[in-house]
């Protein structure tokens, strides 16, 4: 059984560091010691820029059509996503078009599982965002909760 259990860890890391250096070679800027547990989706990776000793968890899901900034030590749970787009009515011709805005998480930022992260956002260091929340604003107190549905303020750790 503990060969069996040997074979599967050497599997998965060369799973994530082969998924690394595809998004490397798609240009992407990815520091040292970043992690990816399960399959993730990143649209436009040439705009993503990840610090050092980050991970992804399953299905985490990144639209970079703008440039996302992920600092060091930042957790990415399953199923989070950061967006930097969005679509909008242009003006009364119905028209619609996106627009889009960069995404900056500072240093320790843990995005929970569901959590989903809208364009232009900046959160401070050591920000924690509750699970299945929206956030559609910027966070500056470091080292706090927010959470909701949009997000809001919700203590200091």
């Amino acid at each position: 059984m503990k060969f069996i259990s040997a074979i599967f860890t050497v599997v998965e890391f060369f799973n994530m560091n082969f998924r690394l250096m595809i998004l490397k070679l798609q240009g992407a800027k990815i520091g040292k010691n970043v992690k990816i547990y399960g399959k993730i989706k990143v649209v436009n990776p040439k705009k993503l820029i990840v610090g050092c000793n980050v991970t992804f968890n399953e299905g985490v899901y990144l639209n970079c059509k703008e440039e996302v900034f992920i600092d060091d030590n930042c957790r990415l749970s399953a199923y989070s996503m950061l967006i930097s787009t969005q679509l909008e009515n242009l003006g009364h011709s119905g028209k619609r078009g996106h627009i889009s805005s960069p995404i900056f998480l500072g240093k320790n930022v843990w995005i929970c599982a569901g959590a989903i992260i809208g364009m232009g956002v900046e959160l401070n260091d050591g920000i924690t965002v509750a699970s299945n929340s929206f956030v559609n604003k910027s966070f500056d107190v470091k080292n706090s909760v927010v959470g909701g549905t949009p997000a809001k303020y919700l203590k200091n750790v």
